[in-house]
C-alpha cells in the first residue's frame, strides 16, 4: 500500500513538474509575442510620425508655392462694374484714384463679382498699390477697399485676429490688426501657426515666453 501511495505521489510530482514547465514554456512564448507587438507598434508610431512629418512638409511648399503665386496679386472690393471691366478700365481707375501707374496683367470676378482679384505687373507696383490705398479713405460717397491676395491659411489666420479684435473693442479697448499680428491697447502678440495661437512680442517680455490661446489673451486683457 505504502509502495502505490508512493508512486502516485511521484507520477502527481512529474505532472506538476511537468504542468509547470508548460506553464513557464507559454509564459515566454506569452513574453516573445508582446515583445513583438511592442515592436510592431514603435515601428507603426514612428511610420506614423514620418508620415505625419512629410504631410506637414508637403503642406508648407504648396503655401509658399501658393504666396509667391499670389504675391503680385491685389484684391479689390467696392468698385462699380463698369471701373472694372477690365483690365485697362481698372489700371486707368487706379491711376485715377491711387496717382500710380501699373499694368495689370491678369485679373478676374470672384464672389459673385463683388471682388475683382488683379495680378500686376511686378512686386514693386503692388507696393506701390499698398502704400497709396490710404488715398481712398479720403474719397466720400462708397466705400472701395484694397488688400493682399491670401491663401486659405493667411484667410483663416486673419479671421481669427478679427474676431478677437471685435470682442476687445466691444469692451472698449483699443486694438489694431495687421498681418498675422494684433496690437491690444498698445501690447503686441504675433500668430503662432504651430499652435494656432497667439504670443506676446514685446522684446522685454521676459516673464511671458509661453504661447497663449486668443482665449487666454482675452480673459488677460480684460482684466
Amino acid at each position: 500500500m505504502d509502495k502505490e501511495m508512493k508512486k502516485m505521489l511521484e507520477k502527481i510530482m512529474e505532472d506538476v513538474g511537468e504542468i509547470k514547465e508548460e506553464n513557464r514554456k507559454m509564459s515566454r512564448e506569452l513574453e516573445q509575442l508582446k515583445s513583438m507587438m511592442r515592436e510592431k507598434e514603435e515601428k507603426w508610431e514612428r511610420e506614423k510620425m514620418d508620415l505625419k512629418e512629410k504631410m506637414k512638409k508637403l503642406e508648407e511648399k504648396m503655401e509658399e508655392q501658393e504666396k509667391r503665386v499670389r504675391k503680385k496679386n491685389i484684391v479689390v472690393t467696392g468698385l462699380d462694374e463698369e471701373e472694372c471691366e477690365n483690365e485697362k478700365k481698372l489700371e486707368k481707375w487706379m491711376k485715377a484714384e491711387l496717382e500710380v501707374e501699373v499694368r495689370v496683367k491678369e485679373m478676374y470676378k470672384i464672389n459673385g463679382g463683388k471682388m475683382i482679384v488683379a495680378e500686376l505687373e511686378s512686386w514693386g507696383e503692388k507696393r506701390k498699390v499698398m502704400e497709396n490705398k490710404r488715398k481712398l479713405k479720403e474719397k466720400k460717397g462708397k466705400s472701395v477697399y484694397i488688400e493682399d491676395d491670401l491663401t486659405k491659411k493667411e484667410r483663416d489666420i486673419q479671421k481669427e485676429l478679427r474676431t478677437l479684435a471685435k470682442e476687445e473693442r466691444q469692451k472698449g479697448l483699443r486694438v489694431k490688426v495687421g498681418y498675422k499680428k494684433i496690437w491690444i491697447e498698445g501690447k503686441g502678440f504675433r500668430w503662432d501657426e504651430e499652435n494656432f495661437a497667439i504670443r506676446a512680442q514685446e522684446k522685454d517680455d521676459r516673464a511671458e515666453k509661453g504661447k497663449r490661446t486668443c482665449r487666454g489673451i482675452r480673459e488677460k486683457t480684460s482684466k
